[in-house]
């Protein structure tokens, strides 16, 4: 399998815009969710007074639009961001402006087009942004988004992601690919779709991914196990 497609997050891709309540008052949403939403993982990013937090987040490609809604009262809203390890870029520390109740702002998570913002120096790419709100009585909300293909491993922390109703994870050694289920065990005798790449492989009879040879239901699939279509 091709190193890209290897490290690449796997997960379920919805057709319509995804949203949640991430505090009371507060939502957000990915515009063009069918394209720019991948999934959720557990992040884990060391804060500004460098103690290491852990959290649930969204993960989102580079570049997806990110609706944020204040309904309870209004607040203040600043981005912070953090590099493919998890550090904060501490040059970097936007300010979005305020946003009255009902009303609504748009944020890109691209570090290229934002980093002017805060006039960051940092010359790679930002792993998470991390936007919070400030309300009028001094209440703080926040939530952190992962981009895809810019954090390292040690940002992807049990990195379980979901695809058709279940969560999967790619695991390998020496032998080979498998795909590893939460829930126990692994896929077998069953193809297996990346909804990131669209590419199909195929788990054998031991679980491990088929390369180079004809699947027991009659398809190819190359050296990278990749179904030839």
């Amino acid at each position: 399998m091709k190193k890209s497609v290897k490290t690449a997050i796997f997960a379920c891709i919805f057709a319509a815009a995804f949203q949640i309540t991430a505090f009371a008052g507060f939502t957000w949403r990915v515009e063009s969710a069918d394209s720019s939403y991948v999934g959720t993982t557990n992040v884990t990013v060391t804060n500004t007074s460098g103690k290491k937090e852990t959290e649930d987040a969204p993960i989102v490609k580079r570049g997806a639009v990110v609706t944020l809604t204040e309904a309870a009262t209004s607040a203040t809203y600043t981005v912070k961001a953090y590099d493919g390890m998890g550090n904060p870029i501490r040059d970097f520390n936007a300010s979005l402006g305020t946003v009255k109740k009902g009303g609504t702002l748009q944020y890109t998570l691209d570090w290229n087009a934002r980093k002017s913002e805060g006039k960051s120096s940092y010359t790679g790419q930002a792993g998470v942004f991390e936007i919070q709100t400030k309300d009028s009585d001094g209440k703080i909300w926040r939530q952190r988004f992962v981009i895809n293909n810019v954090c390292a491993s040690g940002v992807l922390s049990n990195m379980y992601l979901y695809s058709k109703g279940a969560f999967y994870q790619w695991k390998s050694n020496s032998k080979g690919w498998w795909v590893d289920k939460k829930s126990g065990g692994y896929l077998t005798n069953a193809w297996f779709q990346s909804p990131v790449s669209g590419l199909w492989y195929y788990m054998g009879a031991d679980g491990y991914m088929l390369t180079n040879t004809t699947t027991p239901d009659g398809y190819r699939v190359d050296a990278s196990g990749v179904w030839e279509k």
